[in-house]
């Protein structure tokens, strides 16, 4: 659980400091309305922290991170390969 709980701060932090550096719009900024009260909903703070998906990221730790802890004491190759191969489709998909 430690290690799973730093996998995951790890996580959020890197995906913070990338979202704060890059600073790049969400696409709902660029969908213009002509009401003033409108506009500012669409504008939130975090209206330019959309790269890249914090979602994506916490389930691609997540499947890595069973996926070493599964592998540790594996030794058939075949279980391996089918694991991590699976531990990357998740987040891709």
């Amino acid at each position: 659980m430690t290690m799973y709980f730093e996998t995951m701060i790890l996580n959020a932090a890197l995906t913070d400091i990338v979202k704060i550096t890059t600073k790049r719009t969400r696409p709902f900024v660029y969908i213009l309305n002509s009401y003033d009260d409108v506009l500012r909903l669409k504008h939130p703070e975090d209206a330019s922290l959309s790269f890249y998906s914090g979602h994506t990221s916490t389930v691609a730790a997540t499947s890595f991170f069973m996926a070493r802890t599964i592998t540790l004491n594996e030794t058939d190759k075949t279980k391996k390969t089918f694991i991590w191969i699976s531990a990357a489709t998740i987040p891709a998909v």
